[in-house]
């Protein structure tokens, strides 16, 4: 997730997950949302620094869900 003053990004909006999907098996869940371990969306949040939008790209965690 990046942030920028009061708005929220996506790295799917620059497409900067392909830049770590050779480097890292990215695990995605029925919702979309990285099931990776922590350390690597960690790595790969370092990775995508700088690049993309002008933000600071956070990992998050998401403890509870729902679809709608």
């Amino acid at each position: 997730m990046g942030y920028e003053c009061g708005s929220f990004h996506s790295w799917l909006c620059n497409a900067l997950y392909k830049d770590v999907e050779e480097s890292y098996g990215l695990k995605f869940n029925s919702f979309g949302l990285l099931e990776n371990d922590w350390e690597e969306v960690c790595a790969m949040t370092a990775a995508i620094q700088g690049i993309g939008e002008p933000v600071v790209w956070t990992p998050c965690v998401v403890r509870r869900y729902a679809a709608e």
